[in-house]
């Protein structure tokens, strides 16, 4: 009778088991190719967009892109690197 218990706490425990693990969109694969960041700079509270403004994004350790709004408050980082995290 215990030979049967154990045999059926077993089965029960082990899916489980493989349940628990995270999903893979959780374990991220290294990311590869570039991509572009893209926005719009309005004034708060009127919307207002605002042109000229510098924007820029980046990291302390790696390559910083720079750029500007135009006359709509809207701007394009392209080929920006997925960043590493630790």
């Amino acid at each position: 009778m215990s030979r049967a218990c154990l045999c059926l706490v077993a089965s029960l425990l082990y899916p489980s088991a493989a349940l628990s693990q995270p999903p893979p969109r959780d374990n991220p694969a290294a990311a590869t190719g570039t991509a572009s960041i893209r926005g719009r700079v309005v004034e708060a509270g009127s919307g207002r967009p605002l042109s000229h403004v510098d924007v820029r994004a980046g990291s302390s350790t790696g390559p910083q892109a720079n750029g500007a709004t135009d006359g709509e408050g809207r701007y394009d980082l392209p080929g920006r690197r997925p960043a590493r995290t630790p």
